[in-house]
């Protein structure tokens, strides 16, 4: 939900305040922004529940873990998408 609201929000602004920027990267950006949000949650509700599931303390993987990977993978969604749009 939140990453629905965030996509249209963004798209409007940078679509609107910033015309020379243009319609096509402003849907690039607030797609990259759409899905790192809903695979953040994914992986912030998973990872928890794996290290559970492994007999570890759930605490002790999710903060530093989850931050590592999900800026790893936005960066190689936000470039697949760049390149596959523009």
């Amino acid at each position: 939900m939140a990453g629905s609201v965030l996509f249209i929000v963004n798209t409007l602004r940078i679509g609107l305040f910033m015309p020379e920027v243009g319609w096509t990267l402003a849907l690039v950006v607030s797609a990259t922004v759409f899905i790192i949000i809903t695979l953040a949650n994914l992986v912030g509700g998973l990872l928890p529940l794996l290290a559970l599931a492994m007999k570890q303390d759930p605490a002790a993987m999710a903060s530093p873990l989850i931050t590592t990977v999900i800026d790893a993978v936005s960066l190689t969604v936000y470039f697949m998408i760049a390149a596959a749009v523009l």
